[in-house]
């Protein structure tokens, strides 16, 4: 299992690479991190990439801990030079790898506000909302991932 902070690493890294005009912020990073989890569970049948909590916010999928670090920057895009120091793919195996690339290019074309709209859509984050309201915990939890994303990994 990777320190998120390493993930993160590879996200922003990836949005560096593509250069496609649309930059990580903090917003698109929180739900490409929602996605990258979710495929991993489904992959690699309940093993977590990260530890970290994702919860389920107003505006989608968020790791508490990961929005913190970068909500100074508002809506500015992270650059890597913020970034924690750390090797970029030391933390992963092969197949991580290939899985998060395949993830990323699938959703790393998006915007953060069409990521936020397309994960209201999907049960995890739902299932979170609706025990969080009557529970005030929010937590997406790993068997709501693996349930979602297993029909879709399949595919």
């Amino acid at each position: 299992m990777a320190a998120v902070d390493a993930v993160v690493r590879y996200i922003v890294r990836m949005g560096d690479l593509y250069d496609d005009g649309d930059s990580i912020t903090n917003m698109k990073l929180q739900k490409l991190l929602y996605y990258f989890q979710g495929f991993h569970v489904a992959a690699f049948e309940e093993q977590v990439l990260f530890r970290d909590r994702i919860e389920a916010w107003e505006h989608g999928p968020v790791v508490p801990s990961v929005w913190q670090e970068y909500t100074h920057l508002g809506r500015m895009p992270i650059r890597l030079v913020e970034l924690p120091e750390g090797p970029l793919m030391g933390d992963f195996e092969a197949p991580q790898i290939q899985l998060m690339r395949s993830v990323y290019d699938r959703f790393g074309q998006f915007s953060a506000w069409r990521l936020r709209q397309m994960t209201h859509r999907e049960m995890p984050w739902r299932a979170a909302r609706r025990r969080g309201d009557q529970t005030q915990d929010y937590k997406i939890t790993t068997n709501d991932l693996y349930r979602h994303f297993h029909r879709r990994f399949k595919k």
